[in-house]
């Protein structure tokens, strides 16, 4: 059984901001002369989204306090927040292959127990969010 132990990020978190921070600016700056403010937006949210706060609000403050006029809340905070999707996937692929495979019924049986259990909490915890953000759409969107 393999031991879980904090680590710093490897070098697919950095490729994946890499690729992020990339496709941001392509999709952003050729429109304007703020691409400071892209790679100042692109750091906050590689810094903040391993942290336990929200990288979103983080990244709506330094917009606000930077000036930033592109696209808060539309493509660009889409295209950050898939290059971080694209890091944790890359930083944490063996243990989520693991886990598929827990899940499907390969290795022993403590581990396909112990996986099984996480991912129905993670769906019971999901279902009030799921809940709440479908009566409420209306309101959030406003």
């Amino acid at each position: 059984m393999r031991t879980q132990s904090i680590t710093l990020p490897r070098s697919g978190l950095f490729i994946g901001f890499a690729v992020l921070l990339a496709f941001a600016l392509l999709i952003t700056v050729p429109t304007n002369s703020d691409w400071w403010q892209i790679v100042v937006l692109g750091i906050v949210q590689g810094i903040t989204e391993w942290l336990p706060i929200s990288s979103t609000a983080h990244l709506l403050l330094t917009s606000e306090l930077l000036r930033y006029q592109g696209s808060i809340g539309g493509t660009f905070e889409i295209a950050i927040q898939f290059g971080t999707v694209c890091s944790v996937l890359l930083f944490y692929w063996r243990d989520l292959l693991d886990q598929v495979q827990a899940l499907i019924g390969r290795g022993d049986p403590v581990t396909i127990s112990t996986a099984r259990t996480l991912w129905l909490g993670v769906v019971i915890a999901f279902i009030p969010a799921a809940v709440v953000g479908i009566l409420a759409r209306n309101f959030i969107k406003a």
